[in-house]
């Protein structure tokens, strides 16, 4: 036998290659933490009505039209190497319960460690809005929410993140006078950066049952003449979703079973509402086509082995955190599910794995 020796130098070597991998790999950790991308701060420093907003000798439809509320928002990006790409923002009023206006802010990119300013008008010819614009001014103040809803995309040295989606609020209280109080900064309500932290992981799914009947081969012989009969293929697949903060939905799933490229069959599944962290079953049952297992068959009973029965799965799903919702996701998985001599699945732990299919780029 011959043995394998590594003297003082090879070994100190190794050992001072693996302190290089391990304190890198904290520099960059340390790195990343300190760098990762904060959220953009939004602050209300004005809000604005007009004296004669709330004038009864106003009356008309027309007028009330034309009046307006004038907010200022300043816009702080606190990073010092993110820039941020706002798609157009949508502020929504409310009094109560009650909405009293809408607005929107334009689309902008903002560099890192920038303020923006950005005047938002208010217009609105609503009735509950003119009845709470006629009330502040009786010596009282009245609590006005602001709702913002903001999709961001961080940006360094011309690379994009994925779009992050956040809800905020403020209160805004108004004197007698219509004007603010002090400065409002508005509070993160739904701040999906888990997004970018937490990126939601695809469902697993997983054969765990596979019979086809007609590829029982014990009861043919080599040199008999086959004739399929029984040509149903049956199949149970389990459906996990291994997050633990967010729900998947899916539309229609549709699973086709293939013996090399030839289609021998398909059926659609139902579409999943909503599952939480955990599992779901679902029974598919295939009438398969004849020919083609007949050759699947002949196959077996001639080379004695197991055949592969390929099974792809195409979906889409969407995450869902809290009330926010994601854009649908193109999922397309498959597997080669070997079948032994009794026509059932022949693999160790007799369930079989899906994963995603990776298309070649066409030249």
């Amino acid at each position: 036998m011959l043995r394998l020796k590594i003297n003082k130098s090879e070994f100190s070597c190794y050992l001072w290659i693996l302190q290089v991998i391990i304190v890198n790999s904290l520099s960059i950790y340390v790195i990343w933490v300190s760098t990762r991308p904060k959220a953009p701060i939004y602050t209300v420093v004005d809000f604005y009505i007009p004296e004669d907003f709330g004038s009864k000798n106003i009356t008309t439809h027309e007028a009330r039209q034309n009046r307006s509320l004038f907010i200022d928002m300043e816009i702080t990006n606190p990073n010092k190497i993110y820039g941020i790409n706002y798609t157009q923002m949508g502020l929504t009023f409310y009094h109560g319960d009650s909405v009293v206006g809408v607005s929107s802010i334009a689309s902008f990119y903002q560099d890192h460690n920038k303020t923006s300013r950005r005047e938002v008008r208010v217009s609105s010819g609503d009735q509950k809005l003119w009845e709470w614009a006629s009330s502040p001014v009786l010596n009282k103040t009245v609590d006005l929410k602001v709702g913002l809803v903001s999709p961001i995309r961080y940006n360094v040295i011309g690379w994009k993140t994925r779009t992050y989606l956040m809800e905020l609020q403020a209160h805004i209280l108004l004197g007698s006078d219509g004007q603010i109080y002090g400065v409002i900064v508005l509070a993160v309500v739904l701040f999906v950066l888990l997004w970018f932290f937490l990126p939601p992981r695809n469902p697993r799914y997983t054969i765990i049952d596979f019979n086809v009947p007609a590829l029982n081969t014990s009861i043919y012989s080599v040199g008999q003449e086959i004739s399929i009969r029984n040509t149903t293929i049956t199949f149970r697949i389990e459906i996990e979703n291994p997050n633990d903060d967010y729900t998947i939905s899916s539309d229609e799933t549709k699973v086709t079973l293939y013996y090399g490229n030839d289609s021998l069959g398909e059926i659609p599944f139902k579409e999943i509402v909503s599952l939480d962290k955990g599992t779901v079953r679902e029974d598919g049952v295939v009438n398969g086509d004849g020919e083609i297992l007949q050759k699947a068959v002949s196959g077996a009973v001639r080379n004695q082995t197991k055949e592969f029965i390929r099974v792809n799965l195409m979906s889409t799903v969407r995450y869902k955190m809290w009330v926010w919702k994601s854009k649908h996701h193109r999922i397309n998985m498959e597997a080669q599910v070997p079948v032994g001599k009794n026509g059932k699945i022949s693999a160790k732990k007799k369930k079989v794995r899906l994963h995603r299919v990776h298309l070649k780029s066409k030249k």
